[in-house]
């Protein structure tokens, strides 16, 4: 069950952090067209992705934390 369980965690770390990068790519191209003196801001786009990055954040750190108890043997 580890071994399905570890290949599944990384996996799944893998995904997360290729979405979380793409957001991050997201927000600064964002933050890079934004011209205010123009009108054009891009507050609540950033904001969401901002809290979206924050999400995948949380979300990679338990999986890796898990993966951590798993291979110090703390999970069976």
């Amino acid at each position: 069950m580890n071994d399905n369980e570890i290949a599944e965690l990384t996996a799944e770390i893998e995904e997360l952090t290729a979405q979380r990068d793409a957001k991050r790519a997201l927000k600064k191209e964002l933050l890079f067209t934004e011209d205010l003196s123009n009108g054009i801001s891009h507050a609540q786009e950033i904001f969401e992705t901002q809290h979206e990055i924050l999400r995948l954040d949380t979300e990679i750190l338990l999986r890796s934390n898990r993966l951590k108890a798993i291979n110090s043997g703390w999970l069976t």
